[in-house]
């Protein structure tokens, strides 16, 4: 007899999941030259004047983010990619900046500059930044590398470059200068006294841009719009309140404030006549309703109150073709009690398989646990369903004229180069859909049968407000497309949707882009124009709206969808129905388990799990088609308790893995995981079996196959698992595949010898080498430590430095006694407009490590990964910026660096990083050297955001 789930509580396991909370990391640093290794350079060593050629030959890797050319020249440089001019640099104060993405191309690229100087010598400095979709930075710089001609017919030659010399004579010319696609280019917009000139955005052909207004001082930063049903535009303001905007021809003509008392309003949506309103820091959804008919919302009312932090938090609203209203929220809303008992979404647990020293053990499970997901509700907010989750921070959701919903989805920076790290993705939204977020190695894979995969991988970005334009004047193939936001490496990216069964496939390209482009939401006003807010974190907000002028548009014609299509969406519609168990809604589920859609199975299994478990599950136990068996087999292991764990795995262990397609093995090998994880070991006769069969299919050709091979193998302790897997860790060839097969072996302490640890040690340094962000180089080191700890000093000292890791630790302080105070410092105090004689990099890397910067900052292959890594400040900021940011630290704290104030409730405080959101929080001390504390929620009597940089 099954029960409903049980969520089992944790007895003590020790994961490396718990190992990896706390440890600094080492920071992403380019593998090509850094923009500070940028020269000065000439034809020759003497004082030739004239004309001179140079050329760079370089590479490009495919998946290009963007491409921003910075060059600076005495007298004047025309530069030219690919045989197209680009641009014109004048001068050597001032840098230009060129964005010349859409002229860099996969493979072999020709950068030539021509410079003239009649009166000196012809020199050149230049930095090409190329960003990559997995958050890799490149730099082509100029350096020896670099040829040379006084002829334009020829006569190339080495370069010269001036170094140190050079810089004192012309000086540095990047000044205060960031890259549009680099992830903090919002900051150009702090302090700024006008938006962003629309004549410096990149835009197609035929389209124009036009900056309507710049925001006033006391209009704040704007964070969302909406269109009223008169045609005005209600503004969002960052801290407090709306505006409403009335449209001329050209500007705006009148502001107005129609509401301030709720707080940072990141949803705004007109429907039911009343304003609904999302308000973050006021942690409500509220209906606003004009009642006398003057403008002004006499009657607000809460609709639903929800708890939880505000960064990844109450975000967009949106008017389903129903009527329904969607609210959006980010991982850091908890998700209220009020949700309805039959939403569409039954459980969002833990349940993911985790290296571990205890395998025999349950793991603690949460049916709901705190990440990102959709509500949805009626014009009274009568009642919330869960609808959709498994996000992380999906900050809007947006209609296809099919009827069908689709978010941008953010990444988590911190794991690039990790297995689980997960771009920013455009997602299919369906109901009951899990899409597999849990936060760090929790995160399900793309492949886990009970998620579902996204329709276009984006790459990095940081995700804003999207729309369809299927409502506005643009011309095909604009007018289908789906527009995101992304607001940190400024552009509004046009993606481009095709139907594919029951769900959507597409690809994107860059529609509009600036330096910068905070570019906050995006709507299409009634004119069939774009319009499209900048703004957040304080910065500088503008107005703008984005027409076709490249002539006449072609009625839209009436899409006329495939009939195969069509007919595979609305069986998937139907299966996403609640509807009573019945012979043949069983029946209907049962014919659908197997389908060759992976949505349409997705739906039918969601829909067996939302029926009664004694109504279908002999018939799931008993079924003799392997491809149905496994999939009602995964929804018996996601609803039944413990009590059916021996059913469960002798029916997966009767299963024919090895004649089932790839598809049906990795649900069962999902099927494995959950089942070990909630329930723990079976007896030792499943396990033996269990072992027996897995290990008939290990290694595979398959290398999705293969990691969760591993990763259930590993947990069952298999024989041959070490020795079929070692060859696999070293034939991997990227850092995510070479850190998943080192975290599974360190679960395994037995079968080891010296030849193995050689092994071993050396896939680590590999990684050592490869790029990764903060958890990359977290898992590394605590690989290392946990392993080494446990070492023999026999072992040990066999393996000598190949246990050491192969990059520099953070740097500790060379002088622990505190600097001699000479006193404080102001901007005031220094003048800027004299050259960098007299500079010592020497004095300034140790003044680095003196002062502990490199406790927390990195800089190169030296240094910690606390906080911002330095690498490339000197492609950021000019030397006053950044002095400006040293002398005032807390003038601009990026959130993920915010340290939180807890007041415990015997009075004291404890100040840090929340590094672990869980019951006990983790708290990483802001000195770096300390020992993370656990902190009890019970114990928590006020919780605050610091203003002060740690």
């Amino acid at each position: 007899m099954f029960l409903r789930i049980l969520w089992p509580r944790a007895r003590g396991l020790v994961t490396l999941a718990a190992l990896l909370t706390w440890l600094p990391a080492a920071a992403i640093v380019s593998e090509d030259s850094l923009p500070d290794q940028a020269q000065w350079m000439s034809p020759e060593s003497g004082e030739f004047r004239g004309v001179a050629q140079f050329r760079r030959v370089f590479v490009a890797e495919p998946g290009l983010v963007k491409a921003v050319l910075l060059a600076a020249a005495e007298k004047e440089a025309g530069i030219a990619l690919n045989g197209v001019a680009v641009g014109t640099a004048v001068g050597v104060r001032t840098a230009v900046t060129l964005d010349v993405t859409r002229l860099v191309r996969a493979g072999t690229n020709l950068l030539t500059v021509q410079v003239t100087n009649t009166t000196g010598v012809p020199v050149c400095r230049l930095m090409l930044e190329l960003v990559l979709a997995d958050g890799r930075q490149r730099w082509v710089v100029s350096d020896p590398t670099w040829e040379s001609s006084r002829d334009s017919a020829g006569g190339w030659k080495p370069a010269f470059v001036h170094g140190e010399a050079g810089f004192r004579r012309w000086g540095n010319p990047f000044a205060a200068t960031r890259s549009a696609d680099a992830y903090n280019s919002w900051m150009l917009a702090r302090g700024a006294e006008q938006a962003t000139d629309p004549a410096t955005f990149t835009v197609p052909p035929g389209f124009r841009v036009e900056l309507l207004r710049t925001a006033r001082p006391e209009e704040d930063s704007w964070i969302a719009l909406a269109f009223d049903p008169q045609g005005r535009l209600t503004v969002a303001r960052e801290q407090r309140g709306l505006i409403r905007l009335t449209l001329g021809n050209d500007q705006v003509k009148q502001v107005e404030v129609i509401e301030d008392t709720l707080l940072e309003c990141r949803g705004l949506l007109y429907a039911h006549e009343s304003l609904y309103v999302n308000a973050n820091n006021s942690r409500g959804f509220y209906r606003l309703r004009d009642v006398d008919g003057d403008g002004k919302f006499e009657d607000k009312r809460l609709l639903l109150a929800t708890e939880g932090g505000v960064g990844h938090g109450r975000n967009h609203l949106r008017l389903g073709p129903d009527g329904s209203i969607y609210l959006v929220h980010g991982d850091d809303v908890i998700l209220p009690k009020e949700v309805s008992a039959d939403s569409p979404v039954q459980q969002m647990a833990n349940d993911q398989i985790l290296p571990t020293l205890n395998p025999r053990e349950a793991a603690r499970v949460t049916r709901y646990l705190q990440v990102g997901h959709v509500l949805r509700t009626d014009a009274e907010g009568s009642s919330f369903q869960l609808v959709m989750g498994g996000l992380r921070n999906p900050m809007d959701v947006a209609f296809n004229e099919d009827g069908e919903l689709f978010t941008y989805e953010a990444d988590m920076e911190r794991d690039i180069g990790a297995p689980w790290y997960r771009p920013t993705r455009v997602l299919h939204l369906v109901p009951g859909g899990d899409y597999g977020w849990r936060r760090g190695q929790g995160n399900l894979p793309p492949s886990a049968a009970d998620t579902l995969p996204a329709a276009v991988d984006i790459g990095v970005g940081s995700p804003t407000g999207v729309t369809f334009a299927h409502e506005s004047r643009f011309p095909e193939p604009w007018r289908s497309a789906f527009f995101i936001g992304d607001w940190a490496y400024g552009r509004i990216l046009a993606v481009n949707l095709r139907e594919q069964g029951s769900t959507y496939v597409g690809s994107f390209k860059e529609f509009l882009s600036g330096r910068p482009l905070n570019v906050t939401d995006l709507t299409f006003g009634p004119d069939g124009a774009l319009y499209f807010v900048t703004g957040g974190r304080g910065t500088k907000s503008g107005l703008y709206r984005v027409s076709w002028t490249g002539g006449p548009v072609a009625p839209a014609k009436v899409a006329t969808a495939d009939r195969s299509e069509a007919n595979a969406r609305n069986i998937r519609r139907h299966l996403e129905l609640t509807l009573p168990s019945t012979p043949e809604r069983l029946d209907e589920i049962w014919a659908n388990l197997d389908h060759a859609d992976r949505w349409i199975r997705s739906a039918a299994r969601r829909a067996l799990e939302r029926l009664p478990l004694g109504d279908w599950s002999k018939r799931a136990l008993t079924e003799t088609n392997a491809s149905v068996a496994v999939n009602a087999l995964l929804a018996v292991t996601r609803v039944a308790a413990k009590g059916g764990q021996p059913l469960i795995f002798a029916r997966l262990n009767s299963l024919p893995l090895g004649s089932m397609n790839e598809a049906d093995q990795l649900t069962a090998l999902r099927i494995f995981g959950i089942a070990l994880v909630r329930f723990g070991w079976p007896g030792e006769a499943a396990v033996k079996q269990a072992q027996m069969q897995l290990a008939a299919l290990y290694p595979s050709s398959s290398a999705e196959l293969n990691r969760e091979l591993c990763r259930v193998l590993t947990n069952l302790r298999a024989p041959e698992t070490l020795t079929k897997t070692l060859p696999l860790l070293s034939a991997a060839t990227t850092a995510p595949e070479r850190l998943y097969y080192l975290m599974q072996l360190w679960a395994i302490r037995e079968g080891w010898d010296l030849d193995r640890w050689r092994t071993y040690f050396t896939a680590l340094r590999e990684a050592d080498r490869d790029q990764g962000a903060r958890d990359y180089y977290t898992a590394l080191h605590q690989i290392r430590s946990s392993l080494t700890n446990t070492m023999g000093s026999g072992e040990r000292l066999a393996l000598g430095e190949l246990i050491a890791a192969a990059k520099t630790a953070p740097a500790a302080v060379l002088a622990p006694g505190a600097p001699t105070r000479v006193k404080a410092w102001t901007l005031s105090d220094f003048d800027f407009s004299t050259n960098s004689a007299g500079r010592s990099r020497v004095r300034g890397r140790e003044a680095f490590q003196t002062v502990g910067c490199a406790q927390c900052h990195r800089m190169g292959s030296l240094g910690g990964l606390l906080g911002p890594d330095l690498t490339a400040v000197s492609a950021r900021f000019g030397r006053r910026d950044l002095l400006d940011h040293i002398l005032n630290p807390s003038k601009a704290v990026d959130d993920k660096y915010r340290l939180a104030v807890l007041t415990l409730k015997d009075g004291s405080t404890v100040t840090g990083t929340i590094d672990r959101e869980e019951d006990p929080l983790v708290i990483l001390p802001p000195d770096p050297n300390a020992v993370p504390t656990e902190i009890p929620s019970a114990q928590i009597a006020e919780r605050r955001w610091s203003d002060q940089s740690p």
